[in-house]
């Protein structure tokens, strides 16, 4: 493997999504331990800050596609532009974020560079200089650890949540390159605008605000009461194993080691004791809010804040509360 990691870098409304300054980490992480440099591919979108931000958190330089009117939604552009990159700037290793886009793009920029790849990683490291990924198996009730062997260049994808998000010291040498990118044709795909998607549909892996219930709910019926908070929030709802067990949540819906990982900037958690399956599969969420009435439950170690007390009391005070907050602001 040459001295290169390269990270997709994805937008989403002009911000950086989450998961690619995950992976920015995760790509200086493993860049100091083996002495190699760290490069960002990003859609230019004539946005100031955004080579400020990708340096200030592992970029040691930032790739500005330019040209064409590419869309960084439009798949076929993507890949034909990274394709094009790579062999110009010769091999490496490629890290993406296991979303709906990282994962149609990985598997057909591996076949097109004749590269080796680890698809959905909840860890990687480098081996002798090899790519080395633990991905799990069998719907996570084991994990495989994957060799990418005999390939110059590799592709990875990682879970969100899965990494940390640090700032690295700005180094003295960072490099902006301009990259101008010609479609030989036109483009099938035309972006039209943003449409925020229902929260109560969309992957719990996209969602901004998660609320989250287990056994601890007790009473079937006390779901509505989960259902009229997430309205008032526009927050997806979702679920511990044993709520799924129970025919509360289709199984979609279940967060925790053998379910999804969520990173959410908030995500309130209600009846759930915090047992460490269901606790790595939402820890690295931004702000964490506890409800429960055993004030022992491990899930208050997790908590930015928590509230002892009955869900039924407190969950329809919360609503009140919002409900009012807004008709206020309404009237404003």
């Amino acid at each position: 493997m040459s001295n290169h990691i390269w990270v997709w870098v994805e937008t989403e409304r002009d911000e950086i999504k989450k998961i690619s300054l995950e992976m920015l980490s995760k790509a200086r992480e493993l860049a100091n331990g083996a002495d190699l440099s760290v490069s960002g591919i990003v859609v230019d979108q004539g946005l100031a800050t955004l080579s400020e931000t990708l340096f200030r958190y592992g970029a040691d330089r930032v790739y500005l596609v330019r040209g064409g009117e590419i869309s960084p939604y439009d798949t076929d552009a993507c890949v034909n532009m990274i394709y094009t990159l790579v062999k110009e700037s010769g091999p490496g290793l490629l890290l993406l974020g296991a979303t709906s886009l990282g994962r149609e793009m990985a598997p057909r920029l591996a076949a097109k560079l004749n590269a080796g790849l680890i698809s959905d990683c909840v860890a990687v490291k480098l081996e002798k200089g090899q790519l080395v990924g633990n991905r799990p198996i069998y719907n996570g009730k084991a994990h495989a650890m994957v060799v990418c062997q005999a390939s110059s260049f590799c592709i990875a994808t990682a879970r969100a949540g899965i990494f940390d998000i640090h700032e690295s010291r700005l180094r003295q040498q960072v490099e902006n390159i301009s990259f101008s990118y010609q479609r030989s044709e036109k483009s099938k795909v035309e972006f039209l605008a943003y449409i925020k998607g229902d929260p109560q549909k969309i992957n719990l892996k996209e969602a901004e605000i998660i609320i989250a219930f287990g056994r601890g709910l007790e009473n079937v019926e006390h779901i509505r009461l989960i259902e009229e908070l997430a309205d008032l929030l526009g927050a997806s709802i979702g679920g511990t194993r044993a709520a799924v067990d129970m025919k509360w949540l289709p199984l979609e819906r279940q967060i925790g080691i053998t379910g999804i990982t969520v990173s959410p900037r908030l995500f309130i958690s209600c009846g759930i004791s915090g047992q460490y399956p269901h606790a790595v599969g939402m820890d690295a969420s931004d702000n964490i809010i506890v409800i429960n009435n055993e004030r022992d439950a491990p899930m208050f170690r997790l908590a930015s804040l928590g509230v002892i007390g009955s869900l039924e009391k407190i969950i329809p005070a919360l609503s009140r509360i919002i409900k009012s907050l807004k008709e206020n602001e309404e009237r404003t």
